[in-house]
């Protein structure tokens, strides 16, 4: 048992210098990381004259869902460029930024269009109550709409 633990103090204790470096550049990736998974969660007091309770201010990217015509559906496909936005909302309430961007959905509404063909759309947002849509970036997509071809192909 005592010659374990040497074992083990000795490949504690060796190499000193590398593993503290190895511990900064750790560090430093954690801070990398976490900047880019954390949307900016950045508060700022509200301009209400009756002393509004402050508000928190969110930035996340959300992909775009097309919003088609059952009739359409089947026989087209839909490309949308850039598949995803950049949405920055208000909440009333300081809550996880992950759990508000489940709630909120990123749409271009495509069921009046009838013809192939490029369609630049805007797009909007939908959020449950408490959560105000603030900006949407880019706010129109390009839309792509093709005919979905089928062939059948008989195997002899």
């Amino acid at each position: 048992m005592k010659k374990l633990l040497k074992q083990i103090s000795d490949i504690l204790m060796s190499n000193k210098g590398l593993k503290v470096v190895s511990l900064v550049i750790a560090i430093i990736c954690w801070y990398g990381i976490q900047g880019v998974i954390q949307s900016e969660n950045v508060i700022f007091e509200s301009q209400g004259e009756n002393g509004d309770q402050p508000r928190w201010r969110n930035r996340t990217v959300l992909p775009v869902h097309c919003l088609v015509d059952q009739s359409l559906q089947g026989r087209y496909s839909a490309a949308v460029e850039p598949e995803n936005v950049s949405v920055e909302f208000e909440t009333r309430e300081q809550s996880s930024p992950a759990s508000i961007s489940k709630a909120i959905t990123a749409l271009v509404d495509c069921s009046h269009i009838s013809k192939t063909g490029k369609y630049r759309l805007p797009v909007r947002c939908t959020s449950p109550p408490g959560i105000r849509i603030v900006d949407i970036r880019p706010s129109r997509v390009t839309l792509d709409i093709e005919i979905q071809e089928q062939r059948e192909v008989i195997l002899e």
